[in-house]
């Protein structure tokens, strides 16, 4: 995402979504073949634990801004915050 933020440029960004779908295929040709039953698997749950995404993420972003990394802590960083001073 910061390739597109800093430089408008998305080939990293589709790289990674190619990646994803290549995954995503290959675990479905996998199930489907009966190499592998996919439903023993540690991520497939029946439940989405949307409370713990979502601390979970702003958790990591808060950390990504302390300690100095991403986009959104130069964007943070660029409205004069204190905290922001090295």
């Amino acid at each position: 995402m910061s390739d597109i933020a800093n430089f408008g440029d998305w080939r990293r960004f589709r790289a990674w979504l190619l990646a994803v779908a290549v995954a995503m295929i290959g675990v479905l040709w996998i199930e489907r073949s009966g190499i592998a039953d996919m439903s023993a698997s540690l991520y497939v749950t029946s439940q989405l634990m949307w409370g713990g995404h979502i601390l979970g993420g702003l958790i990591f972003g808060i950390g990504m801004v302390f300690f100095q990394a991403g986009v959104f802590r130069r964007t943070w960083c660029g409205r004069g915050r204190v905290i922001c001073a090295r």
